[in-house]
């Protein structure tokens, strides 16, 4: 016994690291998913295991100013009928809806993180 290299027991062992240090580490979300174990059988000690790892830090900082819009959104006829939410993204002067509308890529890959965090709460269909 004391020769064998099962990889599955590896691969057990950075699973228990994965998930001990995403519950210590405040914000940190990971998931290991998939494990496929090539010439899977009973009686074979497994010399490789691969495995996915989903790996995100889940907390964005800043504030959430409540913002009140005259504008007449697609959200107000579809608000009857589904729940409804809006992500802005900061533009220069405040000017939205303009020929001088402009807003900085580091704002929009916030808003792609901020969109992407949300839309990964969904279940897969």
């Amino acid at each position: 016994m004391s020769m064998r290299r099962d990889a599955l027991t590896g691969a057990a062992e950075c699973m228990r690291v994965i998930e001990e240090r995403a519950v210590t580490e405040d914000g940190l979300v990971a998931t290991v998913g998939e494990l496929p174990i090539p010439s899977a059988a009973s009686n074979v000690i497994p010399g490789r295991v691969n495995f996915t790892l989903a790996e995100r830090v889940s907390a964005r900082q800043g504030t959430c100013p409540q913002l009140v819009s005259g504008a007449g959104h697609d959200a107000v006829a579809l608000a009857g009928v589904t729940e409804v939410a809006l992500l802005f993204v900061r533009c220069r002067e405040g000017r939205s809806h303009h020929p001088d509308e402009y807003a900085a890529p580091e704002d929009i890959g916030l808003a792609i993180d901020v969109l992407t965090d949300f839309l990964s709460g969904f279940p897969v269909a």
